[in-house]
C-alpha cells in the first residue's frame, strides 16, 4: 500500500507498564452508567421496563 503524497506513516512508540499513566489517560475520558426504570401498564398488568445506558 502506497502512501498518499506528502504524508508520513505514523510512528509506534515503545509501550511501558505504567499503572500511574494508565490511571491518568483513564481519567480524560468520561465514563459513567446511567439507568432508567419505570412501571407501566402490560397485557398482564403492571410491567417494569429498564434501560441501561454506557458512555466511554
Amino acid at each position: 500500500m502506497s502512501e498518499a503524497p506528502g504524508t508520513t506513516p505514523p510512528t509506534l512508540v515503545p509501550f511501558a507498564d505504567d499503572p500511574l499513566a494508565l490511571r491518568t489517560t483513564f481519567a480524560l475520558f468520561p465514563t459513567g452508567v446511567a439507568a432508567l426504570s419505570a412501571v407501566v401498564q402490560g397485557d398482564n398488568g403492571p410491567e417494569p421496563v429498564v434501560l441501561v445506558a454506557s458512555s466511554f
